[in-house]
């Protein structure tokens, strides 16, 4: 506040009524009326400016505004009704009435900011369609920038549209664009024409007729993808199958090298089987069957330890052809070979005749892919075959009906029938899954698992008559069981060992032989502690990559197998000395040979060239 002094103050009238000390007589005060001080302030007037209909005038000596110059420091206390007081006047083109938070910042130069949820790539999009285009699509749905270009390029953004323009944007107008796309065209060019007016466009828009069919058919098809998707999320778990999935799970290293796997609705080919001989020669004058050997044949196991000797062949005296596609495995009859049974890539499985006119006898149907093995029964009268369908099915031989067909879902690499003639009608298989199973052919299930391989069993031997049985298996172990004890009683495994495809019985059944992946053959004892025998290793044949089977002559004396190159070897047992080597087969290995169980010189060997030869 400003001070004036005007006059004399009150205390100097009162100084000026005294007299002098010397007794004079008092005189009245002089006229010091303008000298005395006088205080007064200027009137304020603070109240708050409010731009009304019809703005009052308004002084500006009587204002006292809030200053950051002068300190700010408000110098009068303002009433709650000045302070929200509405206000009038021009509105801020950026300034938006958008709540904002206690910790926002709310001031800008520009106005207000207003917080917005919107996907980052959403406003890359927007921010490179403006800077190309001149307009972009803001969060409420509007226009910003140039309108006319929004509508030359129909809406685009720069990721719809091409580097040549629009001509993304006539192939899709060719095609024909869906409701919701159209809806959500429409909308934009609505809330362009109309602008912001919340009453016009928006999400609390007025709703117009043609709004509300529109909306009508975009719910329909959203009814119509949701119940699509439910019914394919019901279909794919009704068909889920939990042992579809366990075998993707066994098979998950190997799977796609593998055949198609099994599911819910996997069949059994039809087996059907063809008899080739002369009709009413299933049987002969005496009523005797055509799988019977000829009147006064004696067997091999009647001559007990006096077995015949034997001898190398020297040529090929018959080529058995019939096969569309290579043999993979081919048997002898039991005890007197005069049948031969091969198993055809071609999914058929056929029995020879061996001794008169060698011509095939019948014909076994019943697998949709190769057959990988096949074994009689101690007897002859049945065998069984394994497939890469995943199959296995156990024949009459004599009839060619199949008595059964058993799968597990894994892919049965070899089947063999307990040596125990009590115990026929069970067999173990050697499995894809890294285990063999024990199947009862009376009840159709199995009976026994055994599970310590890490890779797919490949191959499984009976030894000690029946009591134990060698396994081996890709992980590069050789396994020893006791027969129905799922806990094998020695592994035998060494860094430097290969894998073992096939093994094969020594006719002494004093040791066994193991075909070894790195082109040798390697021999084990049979019983007791199943050591290997280190001296004993055949050399000379190539077998690396192929699953070639070994076979002993009958007096044990000789050991012959094929290579990869289609050769035929012999071995002389005793000194492991190469004897003799022919060219077997062309075009692949020879995969399996077979010594003739009564002939001392005759030998059997087949290939994937579909022939099969015989030699002697």
């Amino acid at each position: 506040d400003e001070f004036v002094e005007e006059g004399p103050s009150p205390t100097m009238d009162l100084l000026a009524g005294y007299g002098s000390d010397d007794g004079e007589p008092a005189t009245p005060a002089e006229n010091t009326e303008h000298l005395k001080p006088k205080m007064m302030a200027k009137g304020i007037k603070s109240a708050p400016v409010v731009f009304g209909a019809v703005p009052a005038p308004v002084h500006a000596d009587q204002l006292t505004l809030y200053s950051k110059k002068g300190g700010g420091v408000m110098k009068y206390n303002p009433t709650a009704a000045e302070l929200l007081a509405p206000q009038a006047g021009p509105q801020h083109p950026h300034r938006t009435n958008a709540f904002m938070p206690h910790l926002g910042s709310a001031a800008h130069t520009n106005g207000y900011i207003a917080p917005d949820h919107t996907a980052p790539w959403a406003f890359e999009e927007q921010y490179h369609t403006f800077n190309s285009f001149g307009y972009a699509i803001d969060a409420t749905g509007g226009v910003t920038g140039n309108k006319k270009a929004y509508k030359k390029q129909g809406g685009d953004s720069v990721s719809t549209v091409t580097a040549a323009g629009s001509q993304k944007r006539k192939r899709n107008e060719g095609k024909g664009e869906d409701e919701m796309t159209k809806a959500a065209r429409a909308e934009a060019i609505r809330e362009m024409e109309l602008g912001h007016d919340p009453d016009a466009a928006g999400p609390w828009a007025t709703m117009h007729d043609d709004d509300e069919e529109l909306l009508n058919t975009i719910n329909e098809e959203n009814m119509a993808r949701k119940e699509a998707a439910e019914a394919e999320r019901q279909r794919k778990i009704d068909e889920f199958d939990v042992n579809h999935d366990h075998d993707r799970r066994d098979e998950r290293k190997l799977g796609h090298l593998l055949p198609k796997r099994h599911t819910q609705d996997t069949k059994p080919a039809e087996a059907t089987s063809t008899f080739h001989g002369q009709k009413g020669s299933e049987v002969d004058y005496q009523g005797r069957s055509w799988i019977e050997p000829e009147k006064g044949t004696r067997g091999l196991e009647s001559e007990g330890d006096d077995v015949h000797d034997c001898f190398i062949p020297k040529k090929v005296v018959h080529r058995y052809t019939g096969h569309t596609k290579g043999v993979q495995a081919i048997r002898w009859f039991p005890d007197t070979g005069h049948l031969l049974l091969s198993a055809g890539l071609d999914g058929k499985v056929k029995i020879w005749d061996a001794h008169n006119n060698r011509k095939v006898k019948r014909t076994y149907s019943g697998h949709t892919a190769a057959v990988r093995d096949v074994n009689f029964t101690k007897d002859g009268r049945h065998f069984i075959s394994s497939s890469f369908d995943r199959y296995m099915q156990y024949w009459d031989t004599e009839t060619g009906q199949c008595v059964s067909t058993l799968t597990n879902r894994k892919v049965p690499y070899q089947c063999k029938f307990h040596p125990d003639a009590d115990q026929q009608n069970v067999f173990i298989m050697a499995s894809s899954d890294n285990r063999l199973w024990t199947w009862d052919l009376n009840t159709g299930e199995t009976v026994q698992e055994y599970n310590h391989h890490l890779q797919a069993v490949n191959s499984v031997l009976f030894t000690d008559d029946g009591r134990r049985f060698v396994s081996t298996s890709d992980d590069k172990k050789i396994l020893i069981w006791e027969w129905g004890l799922p806990v094998p009683m020695k592994y035998i495994s060494d860094p430097s060992m290969h894998a073992v495809p096939t093994t094969g019985l020594h006719p002494w059944e004093q040791h066994w032989a193991a075909q070894s992946m790195e082109n040798e053959i390697h021999v084990y004892a049979a019983r007791d502690r199943f050591k290997r025998i280190r001296k004993k290793v055949f050399k000379g044949h190539t077998n690396a990559g192929f699953a070639c089977q070994m076979t002993f002559s009958p007096n044990g004396r000789y050991m012959a197998s094929g290579d990869g190159e289609g050769r035929c070897y012999f071995w002389d047992w005793k000194s492991t000395k190469q004897i003799r080597r022919f060219r077997g087969h062309d075009d692949g290995p020879t995969i399996d040979m077979q010594w003739h169980p009564l002939q001392a010189s005759t030998v059997a060997s087949c290939g994937w060239d579909g022939v099969i030869k015989l030699w002697d």
